[in-house]
């Protein structure tokens, strides 16, 4: 299993997953605080909206499969079958 893998579908809580994303979340913040200390409140702003913007460029990019889920890519849509009830009982 994949250590960020966040299934929905399974009510169980897997305490290894949730200390290793909260792990990385908390690596982040402290990178992001020790950066901060070398820039400017502008610097920090640009940076802030250029991940931004690049963050929605992807997501919401026709052509690339983070599409909205009303929109699905045709490359996507022949790859991937819907998901039924003996699928979540296998998991």
């Amino acid at each position: 299993m994949d250590w960020t893998k966040q299934d929905s579908t399974k009510s169980r809580w897997e305490w290894s997953i949730i200390l290793g994303t909260g792990f990385d979340v908390v690596v982040h913040a402290v990178n992001a605080y020790m950066l901060s200390q070398y820039m400017t409140a502008a610097e920090m702003l640009v940076g802030v909206l250029l991940a931004q913007m690049g963050t929605m460029f992807i997501i919401y990019s026709p052509r690339l499969a983070w599409s909205s889920p009303s929109s699905v890519p045709k490359w996507i849509e022949k790859r991937v079958r819907p998901i039924n009830q003996e699928d979540y009982k296998s998991m």
